[in-house]
C-alpha cells in the first residue's frame, strides 16, 4: 500500500477529518472517519483504504460494507464473500470478520454508530475467550508406554485430544475424541488433572480458527485426562482425514517425540501429579 499517496488523497477529499493506520509499520488499512459517532451515536460512517483489516468483531454494531474502488473479498465467520465495485455486504452483530483487497476503497456504515467498546479485535487478545480443549494421555496395559498419534497437516506426533463441546466434561470430551480418531471407546479413565495449560495463538490460527468453526478465540486452554486403552490392538483404526499413524511410546522416551519442546514439562506435572516419573 502506498500510505502516504492514500493520506494525501484522503486529506484532500475530506479535510479536516480524522485519519487512522491499523499499524503505524507495515500498514495494511487506512481508515477515514467521515462521519463520526461523536457527533451522534446511533450511526457512523467511515472510509477505509484495505489491504488487509484485522480480524475483530461487534456485538452491538451492524456494519454494510460497500465497495467504491477494486475488489474486496470479506471473511464473515466461516462463510466468504466477494464483492466488487458497487456491491455491498451487511455484517451482523456477533460475527467475527475481516477483510482483504489490494487498496480497495470502501464506505463503511455503522448502526449504532463505532465505538472503541465494542470493537474486539486480535490484536486486543486479553478481551477474547479462550478454546476448552483435552489432550488424552493413554496408557499401555503396562502402563509403560503412551500412545502418539502421527498428524497428517503438521507432520508432528502429538497426544489423541480435541476441543470441549459446551456443556461436556473433559472426561466426555476426551473419550469422544478418542472415539472419533480411533475408532473405539475401550478407554478407561484413571486421573483428571487439575493442571491447566493455556496458551495464545498467533493471528494465523486466529483466522484459521474462524474460517473453522466461526468463532472469535485468542488460542487454547487444555486440560488433561490419564487413561488405561483395555481393548486390543485390532480394536483401533485411525481416523483417515487427519492421522496417518500411531505408536506406543515409552514414557522415558517420550522428550525425543516433542514438537514443542515447553508441552513435556506440562505432561511431566500431569504424570507428577497421578504419581508416576516419566524422567
Amino acid at each position: 500500500m502506498n500510505v502516504e499517496k492514500v493520506i494525501s488523497k484522503l486529506k484532500k477529499e475530506y479535510p479536516g477529518k480524522a485519519i487512522f493506520k491499523n499499524y503505524e509499520e507495515n500498514t495494511t488499512e487506512i481508515l477515514c472517519e467521515i462521519d463520526p459517532s461523536s457527533e451522534h451515536p446511533e450511526h457512523s460512517n467511515t472510509v477505509a483504504i484495505i489491504d488487509k483489516s484485522i480480524p475483530h468483531i461487534h456485538y452491538k454494531t451492524r456494519e454494510t460494507y460497500k465497495v467504491t474502488k477494486g475488489k474486496l473479498t470479506l471473511q464473515v465467520g466461516k462463510e466468504v464473500i466477494e464483492l466488487k465495485e458497487g456491491e455491498s455486504c451487511v455484517i451482523r452483530p456477533g460475527n467475527a470478520h475481516w477483510a482483504e483487497g489490494n487498496e480497495t476503497w470502501i464506505e463503511c456504515y455503522s448502526e449504532p454508530g463505532w465505538a472503541l467498546e465494542d470493537h474486539i479485535s486480535a490484536d486486543n487478545k486479553d478481551k477474547l475467550p479462550y478454546r476448552l480443549g483435552v489432550y488424552a494421555f493413554v496408557l499401555n496395559q503396562n502402563k509403560d508406554s503412551i500412545l502418539m498419534v502421527l498428524k497428517k497437516n503438521s507432520g508432528v506426533w502429538d497426544c489423541p485430544g480435541g476441543g470441549i463441546d459446551e456443556g461436556e466434561t473433559p472426561e466426555e470430551a476426551v473419550k469422544r475424541e478418542l472415539l472419533e480418531e480411533l475408532s473405539t471407546d475401550r478407554f478407561e479413565v484413571l486421573h483428571k488433572s487439575s493442571h491447566i495449560y493455556s496458551y495464545d495463538w498467533p493471528l494465523k490460527e486466529i483466522e484459521k480458527n474462524i474460517k473453522k468453526s466461526g468463532k472469535f478465540m485468542r488460542g487454547q486452554e487444555q486440560r488433561f485426562v490419564i487413561l488405561s486403552f483395555t481393548g486390543a490392538e485390532s480394536d483401533i483404526s485411525l481416523q483417515d482425514e487427519e492421522l496417518a499413524e500411531y505408536k506406543w511410546v515409552k514414557l522415558k522416551e517420550l522428550g525425543d517425540y516433542m514438537a514443542y519442546p515447553d508441552f513435556y514439562e506440562h505432561i511431566q506435572k500431569v504424570f507428577n501429579e497421578f504419581g508416576v516419573k516419566i524422567t
